[in-house]
């Protein structure tokens, strides 16, 4: 029976540990834009406005965030993104394709970019938008790190396609706000994309900004801008376009699965996985070699 028992948990493992690593690749990956075709844009155009008044603002509650909460986040991404994206950003050199969410909450900074203010709006005053890093990944807008004067930054709200062109790239400290400030309204339009620099808890702040150059309608827009912003070229929708306020692809059960494996695996102290595994693989140990000593007593006597 206890060897049965050992072949059992060996078998969990090796299951669990698969989903884990499928998991924690799932959890590395930004989530892929679905692409709209270009019939669907007037919609979403036009809901973006009720999202933006109805966001929620939680800025001042803000903080560092860790495995589990990037976990949960990632588990529900396509609904925070279906209810609060209002546009997508594309930044080529950062290899940044992200969805831009109204309200300043830790799910969206999770799942995309956030909007600083409700009355901010692209091509006026300073747009600022946000992302929460995790430390060591690829995620977010992590590789905006790269970026250099003159690369160049694209955004839309489904109506057109803003260009910006990065002025700076800069650390600095948490309390140095003003860089978020609004702009006058003759000052020129720029874009202000931040997010945490350095592990949990860090005092640091990455800011990149960048001025506005001008916008496309999206029929003159390059074919390159509208693939990274997840625009198809499609004038008219099909029956194969999906749902148009989903924004990014969900995760099929078996997807959530491994996501939760690969996070309770990280969010669980060293020790705490050597205890489990060792008592799971030597409680059936113990018991096939005390079966076995004690048949060796009977087959004495």
């Amino acid at each position: 029976m206890w060897g049965v028992i050992f072949i059992i948990n060996v078998s969990v493992i090796a299951i669990l540990t698969v989903f884990a690593w499928w998991g924690n690749q799932l959890l590395n990956q930004n989530a892929a834009l679905i692409a709209v075709s270009q019939a669907q844009l007037t919609p979403l155009a036009n809901a973006a406005p009720q999202k933006i008044a109805t966001a929620t603002d939680n800025s001042a509650a803000i903080k560092s965030v860790g495995i589990p909460a990037y976990t949960a986040a990632k588990l529900k991404q396509t609904t925070t993104v279906n209810q609060n994206g209002i546009g997508r950003l594309y930044i080529p050199q950062a290899r940044v394709a992200l969805p831009i969410l109204a309200g300043m909450t830790d799910a969206n900074l999770l799942s995309g970019v956030a909007t600083y203010r409700p009355t901010q709006r692209l091509a006026h005053g300073n747009y600022v938008i946000a992302s929460h890093n995790i430390f060591g990944t690829g995620l977010g807008l992590a590789n905006i790190k790269v970026l250099k004067a003159g690369n160049a930054v694209y955004a839309t709200n489904y109506g057109y396609v803003y260009r910006y062109q990065v002025s700076s790239n800069q650390v600095v400290n948490a309390n140095k706000i003003g860089l978020l400030d609004d702009v006058g309204p003759t000052d020129a339009a720029i874009m202000t994309i931040f997010r945490c620099e350095g592990p949990e808890g860090t005092p640091y702040r990455r800011v990149v900004q960048a001025k506005y150059t001008g916008y496309t309608t999206f029929e003159h827009t390059p074919s390159a801008v509208l693939k990274g912003l997840g625009i198809s070229q499609k004038s008219v929708a099909t029956k194969a376009d999906k749902v148009v306020n989903q924004g990014v692809a969900p995760l099929n059960i078996w997807q959530q699965l491994a996501v939760r494996s690969a996070g309770m695996v990280l969010a669980s102290a060293p020790w705490q996985l050597c205890l489990v595994l060792g008592l799971t693989l030597f409680l059936p140990i113990a018991g096939i070699m005390v079966s076995d000593h004690k048949g060796g007593k009977r087959y004495v006597r």
